[in-house]
């Protein structure tokens, strides 16, 4: 299944002014895996909620769905679908069961935010996966913590599906394919398979893949500057490792056709957000950026965020 590598599940942080927040995400910036400030900085993420439904909430935190969400869920089930029966095993698996493995994902981020001692807002659902509304953590470490703990849900719930699929195949998991939906006459089955390749993506293309917004990309910019970095540089090389990130992914998305719209989709994201931060840096405001404008609230970094271009 080629979209399985497709998804991906981002962490997006607004400001700690519940102000900001009710006021539908205060400037437009990145979302997950992606930023502090916005449910998608820098782009217009307003829009986004204010044509979110509002569908409960799970431990007090409130869950939101963009309409377009389902959209998405309705394509990908027709580019995958050959017939009847592989629709409704694709629909399951990019519907429900992709749903609850992103609620679980983003709510991986909401509790270890928590475990901070920051804000959690909302969750939203959104074409390219979820967001979750978080305050910013106080330093480079907690913020490392809160980026894994999302990509880190998905080992139990891959056991757990190994679990339901040995129950439901007289206890045999040894034909378990990586990166393939199989077809065969047990519906049961082929869910659980699916449900495993798809957990087993996400968790690589999240944690493994280092370009912001994604988790990979904020876990390597917070292990750069635990490790010293200076933000300067930091933010250089988060510019460079997110243009060339994209660059590949566009490409492999344009080689697959139909199939690899969802992967463009992404690369233009994860480039526009390498733009923005590249403008910051023209501009001498890198300390303004949601992946920086936290350190200066974090007493061991004041030194250092003082003035974050000095070394430009």
């Amino acid at each position: 299944m080629q979209n399985l590598t497709q998804k991906f599940l981002g962490r997006g942080e607004p400001s700690n002014s519940d102000a900001n927040v009710n006021a539908g995400l205060r400037n437009p910036g990145v979302g997950v895996s992606a930023a502090e400030d916005q449910a998608m900085p820098q782009s217009g993420t307003p829009g986004l909620v204010q044509q979110a439904v509002y569908l409960g909430n799970v431990s007090g935190i409130p869950l939101y769905v963009h309409y377009s969400f389902f959209m998405l869920c309705v394509l990908i089930t027709l580019s995958h679908a050959p017939n009847f029966y592989s629709m409704g095993l694709v629909f399951m698996l990019y519907g429900p069961v992709l749903f609850c493995t992103i609620l679980v994902h983003e709510l991986g981020h909401c509790y270890a935010t928590r475990n901070n001692g920051d804000p959690v807002h909302s969750i939203l659902f959104w074409p390219l996966g979820g967001l979750a509304l978080v305050g910013h953590s106080s330093t480079p470490f907690d913020d490392l913590k809160v980026s894994v703990a999302g990509p880190a849900t998905h080992i139990p719930m891959v056991l757990l599906w190994l679990v339901l699929l040995a129950i439901g195949n007289n206890g045999n998991i040894s034909d378990v394919s990586a990166l393939v939906l199989y077809i065969s006459d047990n519906f049961w089955v082929d869910l659980c398979r699916g449900a495993i390749t798809l957990n087993i993506g996400l968790f690589l293309f999240n944690l493994l893949i280092p370009a912001y917004p994604l988790d990979g990309g904020r876990i390597f910019v917070a292990t750069l500057l635990i490790w010293k970095v200076p933000v300067p540089t930091t933010a250089l090389l988060c510019i460079g490792t997110g243009g060339a990130v994209a660059t590949l992914l566009f490409i492999y998305g344009a080689m697959q056709g139909i199939n690899g719209l969802t992967l463009m989709l992404i690369a233009a994201w994860i480039y526009y957000q390498a733009y923005i931060l590249n403008q910051h840096k023209a501009n001498g405001t890198i300390d303004m950026h949601p992946l920086f404008n936290y350190l200066e609230r974090s007493p061991s970094n004041t030194a250092r965020v003082q003035n974050p271009l000095s070394g430009v």
